[in-house]
C-alpha cells in the first residue's frame, strides 16, 4: 500500500533498525514529505513494516519498522475495495 509519512528528519535519515518512533516535529496530521510502501505490520511490535526507496544501505536492507501513530504515517491513503458481481 503506497502511503505517506513525515520523513524529514535526521532521526529518519539515520534509521539503522530497531522502532522508528518519531513523534516530534510535526505540525499537524497532515504533516507529511515523502512517499513509502507499507509492506506489513506486526501487532507485537505495534509497527508497520514500510519499504523505502532510499537503497538497500538505508535501515534494514531498505526497510524499517515505524511505531502505529508516530510520524503521520498512513495519512491520506487510500484503497479501492473490488466486490465481484
Amino acid at each position: 500500500l503506497a502511503v505517506a509519512m513525515k520523513a524529514g528528519s535526521r532521526a529518519f535519515a539515520a534509521y539503522k533498525g530497531g522502532i522508528y518512533d518519531e513523534r516530534l516535529n510535526l505540525s499537524g496530521r497532515d504533516d507529511i514529505d515523502h512517499g513509502v510502501v507499507l509492506v506489513g505490520w506486526d501487532d507485537t511490535k505495534r509497527a508497520y513494516m514500510i519499504r523505502n526507496s532510499w537503497n538497500t544501505t538505508w535501515g534494514e536492507e531498505g526497510y524499517a519498522w515505524v511505531q502505529y501513530d508516530t510520524a503521520n504515517i498512513g495519512y491520506g491513503a487510500a484503497w479501492a475495495v473490488v466486490v465481484k458481481q
